[in-house]
């Protein structure tokens, strides 16, 4: 009976117990749904490239580290530019580092994407050259790119639309010897520039630079693995910066016009020949027209007739040309292709070069043009010039000498 008493006492304790304590209230739900505070960064910040001045172990390690997260690119970079601004290489005096640090990323180790259409990549390649002991090395050109404007640098290596390539190339030209120093090597240089498209990998050679030979005598210091001559960088670095940034000039060239000299047969010791008239035009290349070009116009005179025959004698013009590369003859094989001028021979078309006197020097003019012209084969020079007026968005000249003796 005691038992049971005590059992009911403690189960009446237990019920006290629970209903004297205050129940827990469940959180209360919120009337709208969370919000991150934009004002605090979501990504923490990423880890700096460099620890105090710029080391090639840093620029190798960065490359492992951008190789895997391509977008931190943008942060790099304005890191090295800070961090190594007193010594960005100078291209013009190059000292000890001619081409200042070289990213060892390649541009096949790149998935791109395009961009806003500004960014531009500028590459390196150096070949190696065993005499002279120099190793090859290629990587992405950072103190070439330093000099670019802020809104052509890629924010990641992800995203790019324009990829430019230097290449150097060592060449053995000759061997220096002397007794007790043995033979060195003298190295020439050659720098292109070439357009490489993202897409596809096509290389487009844009120019090259030759540098000098070296002398023919030197005095050999201890140490020294080879002697070169000039070298280029400095043109090759500007042709690279105009091309990457939209500003290259347009250009107009001729194999067939060499050292400034018109090769004969375009003229009147070649053998096609009309009326006593060359009709055999020279090959023309036109580069870097400005994009909305939408044809060119070509014209060839003769300053040096002026004193002759009181004006200056027109030789070829063209209007209504879209192709930038044209054959020789093509003032005859690709007539349909453009629309040309009577010249000053009294016939449609090419007339070459016939100086009676002296060896003349011949102005050929391309013109990038906006439209169409309205003209017709047969047009004159006066027509010729009124109708590109007001249409001319660029224009380039180069000038060949001919000469008015065979055999030269």
């Amino acid at each position: 009976m005691k038992r049971s008493y005590l059992a009911l006492i403690i189960a009446l304790v237990l019920l006290l117990t629970a209903c004297g304590g205050q129940p827990e209230k469940a959180p209360a739900k919120s009337s709208s749904p969370s919000v991150i505070d934009a004002s605090k960064p979501s990504v923490i910040d990423p880890a700096p490239f460099f620890d105090g001045t710029v080391k090639a172990e840093h620029i190798d390690e960065a490359a492992k580290r951008l190789t895997d997260n391509p977008r931190e690119f943008g942060a790099f970079f304005a890191e090295y530019k800070e961090k190594n601004k007193e010594h960005i290489a100078d291209f013009a005096n190059p000292g000890i580092m001619r081409n200042g640090y070289i990213l060892p990323i390649g541009k096949y180790d790149l998935n791109t994407s395009p961009a806003d259409g500004n960014r531009a990549l500028i590459f390196y390649k150096q070949y190696s050259n065993d005499d002279a002991s120099l190793e090859g090395k290629e990587g992405i050109f950072l103190d070439c790119m330093a000099q670019l404007p802020e809104e052509n640098i890629p924010t990641s290596l992800s995203a790019c639309d324009v990829f430019i390539q230097i290449r150097a190339m060592p060449e053995t030209v000759f061997t220096y010897t002397s007794y007790g120093a043995g033979s060195l090597p003298a190295i020439r240089w050659v720098i292109d520039v070439s357009y490489v498209d993202p897409a596809s990998g096509a290389e487009t050679e844009i120019d090259y630079f030759a540098g000098s030979d070296p002398p023919p005598s030197i005095t050999v210091t201890q140490g020294t693995k080879y002697y070169d001559g000039s070298y280029p960088m400095q043109e090759a670095v500007n042709c690279a910066l105009q091309h990457a940034t939209g500003t290259m000039e347009m250009e107009v060239s001729s194999r067939d016009i060499v050292d400034g000299e018109i090769w004969p047969q375009y003229g009147m010791f070649g053998g096609q020949i009309d009326d006593d008239v060359p009709t055999l035009s020279f090959p023309i290349s036109i580069k870097f027209a400005p994009e909305n070009t939408v044809c060119y116009a070509i014209k060839m005179t003769d300053p040096d007739s002026v004193p002759l025959c009181g004006y200056e004698w027109f030789h070829w013009t063209v209007v209504n040309l879209k192709e930038s590369e044209l054959p020789e003859n093509a003032s005859i094989t690709m007539a349909s292709n453009m629309v040309q001028g009577k010249n000053d021979f009294g016939k449609i078309g090419y007339g070459g070069p016939t100086p009676p006197d002296k060896p003349h020097t011949y102005v050929i003019t391309v013109y990038a043009l906006d439209s169409l012209v309205q003209l017709e084969n047969g047009f004159t020079k006066e027509q010729f010039a009124e109708a590109i007026e007001g249409h001319i968005l660029a224009e380039a000249s180069m000038e060949g000498k001919y000469s008015n003796e065979s055999g030269w």
